[in-house]
């Protein structure tokens, strides 16, 4: 405990560092409103993008990431700041000889918060 008589915490902290390329493609009209903490100006004012990533340089902790390409499909029903992601598609390779290199899909999903 603490001199207050509060349980103390202590929290780890991981350094992390990238370095790259990213992209975006979105289901909104042009010039996107969550990007600048706006609102959604698609159809049904959803939000549901394809976003790539190509990590030049970069680590988390001592995990080297630098070559790792993702690619993630994301919904969201509302703007990207209001809920959280209703699905999520997870798409990761690492360089290196065909017996290094790996891929994976993942699909979650989650309750969205009104």
């Amino acid at each position: 405990m603490n001199e207050g008589g509060d349980m103390a915490t202590t929290a780890t902290v991981t350094r992390w560092a990238l370095k790259g390329r990213g992209y975006e493609f979105c289901n909104c009209d042009f010039g996107c409103g969550c990007n600048f903490g706006g609102f959604p100006n698609s159809k049904d004012g959803s939000c549901r993008a394809l976003v790539g990533m190509v990590i030049d340089n970069g680590s988390c902790g001592r995990v080297d990431l630098s070559g790792v390409k993702c690619a993630a499909i994301v919904a969201w029903p509302k703007a990207v700041h209001e809920v959280r992601i209703s699905n999520l598609s997870l798409y990761c390779s690492t360089p290196g000889p065909p017996a290094l290199s790996f891929s994976t899909w993942d699909s979650v999903s989650s309750a969205a918060s009104s």
